[in-house]
């Protein structure tokens, strides 16, 4: 399981929310749906 690609796209998020707040909305729903994909993946192996 590579979850080094998931930290940096994180992080790269928090940097994008630190420029832009506006987004914080639209990321925190993003967020939400990429843990729910990533719960459906480890429960399909």
């Amino acid at each position: 399981m590579d979850m080094n690609k998931n930290e940096e796209a994180f992080e790269y998020i928090d940097k994008a929310l630190e420029l832009n707040p506006i987004f914080k909305p639209a990321v925190e729903a993003k967020e939400k749906f990429l843990y729910s994909k990533i719960e459906i993946n480890f429960s399909i192996r």
